[in-house]
């Protein structure tokens, strides 16, 4: 089991991470993604493009896309991609 303690080293150990408050809790950040909430729901992921790189952008839209996209649609997609 991994204590809060070290979570946080763990964290604090990324690139340009930093640690927050948001809302008297703890928040890891770095300065390339920034969580947007929506009350109590993490409703999105904020990239600022110019300091981001493109595998970073292509990784997280393909993560939103899978999110969202029909079944129908990612179901097979990881056999298309190795063709």
């Amino acid at each position: 089991m991994l204590s809060a303690q070290q979570a946080r080293k763990l964290a604090l150990a990324l690139p340009e991470a930093v640690e927050q408050d948001h809302h008297g809790r703890p928040s890891f950040r770095g300065d390339v993604c920034e969580e947007v909430w929506w009350g109590q729901r993490l409703a999105a992921v904020r990239v600022a493009l110019p300091r981001a790189d493109r595998r970073l952008v292509r990784e997280l839209l393909q993560e939103a896309w899978e999110r969202k996209a029909p079944a129908r649609l990612t179901r097979n997609r990881g056999s298309d991609e190795r063709a």
